[in-house]
């Protein structure tokens, strides 16, 4: 079957429901709700709509039937892919099986409101119709298997086929060569995978005169495909005192190293117990070790001609040491079958943390000669049921750290335990001053303040739990942590300042040992105030989250502010009568200016006139002159005036008579 009858065979299930969920109330959500025509592309995982204008947020989510919610956040408007029309949007997921159905959401945030819509993919068919139990098997690193089984509801004419892609839908190949089961298709053998990628989607897809045929689809690993096969060219090599067993690392399709293989030896004795016998035990119960060609010893080797000698672990710099008596190359350190390190100059190898407690292998191997030994440190406690347990250390309330532990199950009743931190960095030590202790006076605890005061700059302790009884020395118990993983965030502390019209809220970073935030009044980052227009009266709760590890503090208690209270009748009495005053001085200071600066005074208070002097008037600015020597007196004419005052008004009359002749 071609890739258009797959692919019409996927697509012909999907089914649109549209889910408006208004969250905003008012009339902008009466709105009709807009279509956004939802499609799938199964081939692809990629799902698609019409773009909305004016969006705000998008985010694209894909429900499997038998698995939690995969989600895709799309911050604003999604750009269009490169094949996508102009107004298209899309997501696109990784691949997942969808013969169990699938639900797609996209939901739309805008400044308005919000909504969504959904798309139900559905796998056609009659239940088991399609195939079971489907595997597929990568052995000797050329050559795959997948079989399965035909499903119990099949019509008799069903054939199935198988058709491999990648997870990116770019490349896909239909099965080569069937296996056959009384015709009808039941396996696949492949002898070619140059073309198969780490990753693979497989889809048997099936078809039948009658009824629909349900597909069903797969992703596997090459890691979860392939089957190794036993190595090769197996040597062993005995002496008086021990056996040295090598082989060759199978070939794989993946490209591995010796460090991710695991050997077991399976040694069968079929002679009466022989010195040499004693290292064959032995290796048989010191593997399982992740080596290539390896030397297996029940204790270090005591070959003088051995190109490494003398391993050990210096605690104080965390180096795994030894000294080389020949020039070896490619020397690699390995603790507990993990934690690869390549040694510095292939002379020592460097841990960031080493337990000073707990037991661990230690193997250090060379490439060439090929070579390899081990050492245990720290040794083995005698008494390990003696030392504490359930360590456990925790920040909280921003200041204090408190740690806890068990009295141990087999400890004596005289045990005693103190607690002392190191600070890898730096080699400083820090011992507990404050304990915690049970009903017999053991210290099952301890409890620091101020820790910022007193680890300073540290960010990174061994916790170490050591313990004696009597004169005995009890077996420790450490743990290595960071400050910031073990803090329990807490809430901030608001304080607030706010009126009638704003509320200002402030709290403080709630960490010493993180430095971005965000909070659920979505403050992000440095920023750590909050404006509120007209509150009122209000309640205010705050939790923190630290952005990277995502921890989250606790909501804190909810505090009430009244920002707006009723006013008592003694308050209102007080400020009408301040009103009123104010009110009368503001308008005296106004009437005063208006009389100032306009004839309103004149207008009111009109002057009275003033008589009219006509003798003063005529004479007082002018300048008579006397001749001397002059004729004799003479009689001046004499005029009477006559004045007649009326109201309102000043009249004048003058009556005169000339001179007389001389």
């Amino acid at each position: 079957m071609g890739l258009l009858a797959v692919a019409l065979l996927l697509c012909g299930s999907v089914d649109v429901v549209t889910l408006l969920v208004p969250e905003l109330p008012g009339p902008s959500t009466v709105a009709p709700t807009p279509r956004l025509h939802l499609r799938f592309n199964p081939r692809t995982m990629t799902l698609s709509w019409n773009c909305e204008e004016n969006s705000t947020s998008t985010r694209c989510l894909m429900v499997p039937d038998r698995n939690g919610p995969i989600e895709k956040t799309v911050h604003g408007l999604p750009l269009p892919g490169p094949r996508a029309a102009k107004n298209e949007c899309s997501c696109t997921f990784q691949a997942r099986p969808l013969h169990g159905g699938a639900t797609f959401q996209v939901q739309i945030e805008t400044s308005h409101r919000w909504f969504q819509e959904r798309l139900l993919y559905e796998n056609p068919g009659a239940e088991g119709t399609g195939a079971e139990n489907f595997s597929c098997v990568i052995y000797e690193a050329d050559f795959m298997n997948c079989t399965w089984e035909k499903g119990p509801a099949a019509p008799a004419d069903i054939q199935y086929f198988l058709y491999i892609r990648d997870t990116k839908g770019r490349k896909e190949r239909e099965c080569p060569h069937y296996m056959r089961a009384s015709g009808t298709h039941v396996g696949c053998h492949l002898d070619d995978l140059s073309a198969i990628p780490f990753w693979n989607y497989f889809l048997v897809n099936g078809s039948s005169r009658g009824p629909a045929i349900r597909f069903f689809d797969s992703v596997l690993s090459m890691k979860d495909m392939e089957r190794h096969s036993p190595p090769a060219n197996v040597t062993v090599h005995c002496n008086a005192s021990d056996c040295l067993v090598g082989w060759r690392q199978p070939r794989t399709k993946q490209r591995l190293s010796p460090w991710d293989f695991q050997y077991q030896l399976d040694i069968q004795r079929q002679v009466r117990l022989r010195p040499w016998s004693m290292a064959a035990l032995s290796a048989l119960l010191c593997f399982p070790l992740l080596l290539g060609p390896v030397s297996c010893e029940g204790d270090p080797p005591l070959d003088p001609n051995a190109p490494i000698r003398n391993l050990r672990v210096e605690p104080g710099t965390r180096k795994v040491t030894w000294d080389r008596h020949a020039d070896v190359t490619g020397v690699q350190c390995r603790r507990n079958g993990r934690d690869t390190k390549s040694a510095t100059n292939n002379n020592y190898c460097v841990y960031n943390t080493l337990s000073l407690c707990n037991t661990a292998n230690y193997t250090v191997s060379a490439a060439s000669p090929p070579f390899s030994t081990w050492v245990l440190f720290p040794e083995p406690a005698r008494n390990p049921g003696a030392a504490a347990r359930n360590l456990n250390c925790r920040i909280h309330d921003v200041d204090f750290l408190t740690c806890t532990w068990a009295v141990g199950a087999e400890a004596p009743r005289d045990v005693q335990y103190h607690l002392h931190l190191k600070d890898y960095e730096t080699g400083r030590e820090v011992s507990c001053a404050s304990y915690q202790v049970d009903s017999r006076g053991t210290h099952v605890g301890c409890r620091w303040a101020r820790i910022a005061t007193a680890f300073g700059s540290s960010e990174s302790f061994l916790f170490l739990v050591n313990g004696t009884a009597g004169r005995d020395r009890v077996p420790c118990t450490d743990m290595f942590a960071a400050l910031e993983d073990i803090e329990i965030l807490s809430p901030p502390n608001i304080t607030t300042q706010c009126n009638a019209t704003h509320a200002f809220m402030q709290w403080s970073k709630p960490s010493h040992y993180h430095d971005k935030f965000t909070y659920d009044l979505r403050i992000l980052y440095d920023v750590s105030n909050f404006r509120l227009l007209n509150p009122g009266s209000y309640s205010v709760s705050i939790r923190a989250q630290e952005v990277f590890v995502k921890s989250q503090s606790a909501w804190s208690a909810p505090q009430h502010f009244e920002c707006d209270p009723e006013e008592g009748e003694q308050t209102r009495t007080w400020r009408l009568s301040l009103l009123i005053a104010l009110g009368t001085l503001l308008a005296a200071v106004c009437t005063l200016i208006l009389c100032k600066r306009s004839t309103l005074r004149q207008k009111i208070f009109p002057p009275i006139p003033h008589m009219k002097n006509h003798l003063g008037e005529s004479f007082h600015n002018k300048l008579m002159v006397w001749e001397a020597g002059g004729a004799d007196l003479e009689d001046c004419p004499v005029t009477e005036v006559h004045e007649t005052f009326r109201p309102g008004e000043l009249c004048l009359s003058l009556t005169g008579q000339e001179p007389a002749p001389r």
